[in-house]
């Protein structure tokens, strides 16, 4: 395993059990402690995402045990107190486990009386943490060096003895890839090089056949860095990044999580072209692997992708033949334009009434563009009023006299205002861009 020195700091129903696992007890007795609860639990991911599994008393002699039936799903958990502080325990086959430790400083008081892989994480941590912080701060360079070849002798002698134990895993996914000093033919270093070994090696830790190391808080901050920090945003690039991710791993519940992980990280944070992405994830790896998910969250997510499809950037927008105020049919196919825009607003809406009279605006000034303005609603005197009121007259205004069409699924018109930048041929190349930003983002295209 190639490591460095610097340790990196929607439940799934996951389940990683030693075959004969009958139950758990841990037992815990506190110093300096007051009758009160603490709970037991695990990361999910991350320390930002837990799933707490217990909860028990503290007595006035800050005993406590939790204890139930059935196995626990190994992996690294946590017993934290009232005062939010924690200890770590690495759970494994052995679900026996007991410990001391002082209320107002576990995590550094703590000892484990009867659990291997427990102690051999703790021990781990307790060598290892303090020099790395030593060695972060302003210190001397052979001191330096000293607590450097500490470290790296500790490392080496522990992941070599260690290597098949659970705590090697967790504690290895917690440690970022080695990367090599790649030169320039002239001897300088090669960053674009270096950049894309270590984008490309960054999960080489990270055992993704074991299940285990999803109960951990070491995924989700690699995941970031990997998706959002290291991935430009673009369809192309993350497309590429999460499909190489993908082909990384064949277990279910890592792909469960990455597909997951990757379909928030794109709704959460839209770029241009996220949609394309989110459709293609959903197409290659949600849909394709019905197993993972229930019933309603599959068909609800394949509604959503299927009425998403149409409109991704690069798709030809589906033909509009609505009337204008004269009940003259207008076919927006036949809208001569290099630029479209096809606007959907409703006439209640206080964004759209603001924009209103800036679109007509911008329709003016730009001799290349067209505006299409869709009313939602079908009430014709109000429409007018709409168009009088604040001035439109200049756009190609038009309304679904005949109620025939859904604009929520038949468009995606999810919010108001809503638009699709369209080119000459009708085909999308840009959505829900922001009106004020019409007039950048057509000269973003004319230079493109």
């Amino acid at each position: 395993m190639k490591i460095n020195l610097k340790l990196t700091v929607v439940l799934l129903g996951l389940y990683f059990r030693a075959e004969g696992q009958t139950g758990y007890e841990v037992t815990g007795t506190l110093e300096n402690s007051k009758p009160g609860v603490c709970y037991l639990g695990h990361y999910f991911g991350s320390t930002k995402s837990v799933i707490l599994r217990d909860t028990t008393k503290i007595n006035v002699k800050g005993e406590f045990t939790f204890e139930g039936k059935n196995g626990l799903d190994e992996g690294l958990y946590f017993v934290e107190f009232q005062n939010k502080k924690r200890v770590e325990l690495v759970i494994d086959h052995n679900q026996n486990i007991k410990f001391k430790t002082d209320f107002l400083k576990p995590a550094e008081k703590l000892k484990i009386e009867n659990n291997t892989e427990s102690s051999r994480y703790q021990d781990y941590v307790n060598f290892v943490r303090p020099r790395q912080k030593r060695i972060s701060s302003k210190i001397s360079t052979s001191e330096f060096q000293k607590i450097n070849e500490e470290l790296s002798t500790y490392q080496q002698k522990f992941f070599s003895e260690n290597h098949n134990s659970l705590s090697y895993r967790l504690l290895a996914a917690s440690e970022l890839p080695f990367t090599p000093n790649i030169t320039l033919p002239n001897g300088k270093t090669d960053s674009v090089k270096r950049f894309y070994y270590y984008k490309n090696h960054l999960f080489d830790n990270i055992n993704l056949s074991d299940e285990r190391l999803l109960r951990s808080p070491f995924i989700e901050p690699r995941l970031i860095e990997y998706l959002e920090k290291l991935t430009v945003k673009s369809p192309d690039s993350v497309v590429a990044s999460f499909d190489f991710l993908m082909r990384k791993t064949s277990s279910s519940a890592f792909r469960k999580y990455f597909i997951t992980y990757a379909s928030n990280y794109l709704q959460k944070n839209p770029f241009i072209g996220a949609d394309n992405t989110w459709v293609y994830i959903v197409d290659k790896y949600y849909l394709a692997e019905p197993s993972l998910w229930n019933a309603d969250a599959y068909a609800q997510t394949k509604k959503r992708a299927d009425i998403l499809r149409p409109f991704i950037l690069g798709k030809t927008f589906p033909n509009l033949i609505l009337k204008d105020s004269k009940n003259v049919q207008i076919d927006l196919s036949k809208v001569n334009a290099k630029y479209t825009i096809v606007y959907f607003y409703s006439l209640d809406c206080p964004h759209c009434q603001e924009h209103a009279p800036k679109l007509a605006a911008f329709q003016r000034k730009m001799k290349n563009v067209t505006v299409y303005a869709v009313a939602v609603e079908n009430d014709q005197p109000k429409w007018k009023n709409f168009i009088t009121k604040y001035h439109t007259e200049n756009l190609i205004n038009v309304i679904d006299k005949d109620d025939k069409l859904d604009f929520r699924n038949d468009f995606d018109v999810l919010e108001y205002p809503t638009n699709y930048i369209l080119d000459s041929e009708k085909k999308i190349v840009g959505k829900k861009i922001n009106p004020a930003l019409f007039e950048a983002y057509i000269n973003y295209l004319e230079k493109k």
